[in-house]
C-alpha cells in the first residue's frame, strides 16, 4: 500500500466514500488556509492602519514647531509646498536677527515664507492670493491658506470655515 496514493477499494460504494472523504478533507484544508490568510491579512492591515493613523494624527514636535505647508487654494487637498521655519529670521526693515520662539512667531514666519513661495508661484496657483492666513492642521502643523478676497480676513473665522483652528491668537 502506497501512502501517497492509497489503494482504491473495489466496491463502487466504498470508492465513492473515499472520494467524498478526500474532497471534504481538501475543502477543510482550503478553508483553514483561507482563514489563516484572512487573519494574517486583517492583522497586517490593522497594524498598518493604526501605525499610519498615529503618524498622520501626531506629527513630531520638530515638524510642528519648524514646518508649515503653503497651499495653492483654500483646501487641504490642493497643491502645497512645505517650508521650514528657521530658529531665527532677519527683519527686512531693521536688519536685526529675531528668534522664533512662540506660536505667534511661527505663524508670522510661516506667512512670510509662504509669501515667498507664492511670489515665485511654485504651486501654479489659479490666481494670486490677496492675503495668507495661518491655520492649524489636525496634526498641529501650520497650514497657510490663501484668501482671494481683497478685504483682510478674520483669521479665526477663515480657519473655522476651512475646518481648522487659527494658528495664532492675534489678528483681526
Amino acid at each position: 500500500m502506497n501512502e501517497i496514493f492509497p489503494a482504491i477499494p473495489a466496491d463502487p460504494g466504498a470508492r465513492m466514500n473515499v472520494r467524498v472523504e478526500r474532497e471534504i478533507s481538501s475543502l477543510r484544508r482550503k478553508r483553514t488556509r483561507n482563514r489563516r490568510i484572512a487573519a494574517i491579512t486583517a492583522g497586517s492591515t490593522l497594524l498598518m492602519a493604526t501605525t499610519g493613523g498615529a503618524v498622520a494624527l501626531f506629527a513630531s514636535q520638530k515638524l510642528q514647531d519648524r514646518s508649515a505647508y503653503c497651499y495653492a487654494e483654500n483646501d487641504l487637498t490642493s497643491d502645497y509646498s512645505q517650508v521650514g521655519i528657521p530658529d531665527t529670521m532677519t527683519a527686512e526693515a531693521t536688519g536685526e536677527t529675531v528668534e522664533i520662539r512662540t506660536p505667534n512667531d511661527r505663524a508670522a514666519a510661516s506667512i512670510e515664507l509662504c509669501a515667498a513661495v507664492w511670489a515665485v508661484n511654485v504651486m501654479n496657483a489659479p490666481q494670486p492670493a490677496e492675503q495668507l492666513v495661518p491655520c492649524l492642521r489636525t496634526d498641529n502643523v501650520i497650514a497657510v491658506l490663501p484668501s482671494f478676497d481683497r478685504a483682510e480676513p478674520n483669521n479665526a473665522e477663515f480657519c473655522r470655515a476651512a475646518g481648522m483652528p487659527p494658528a495664532h491668537s492675534s489678528g483681526p
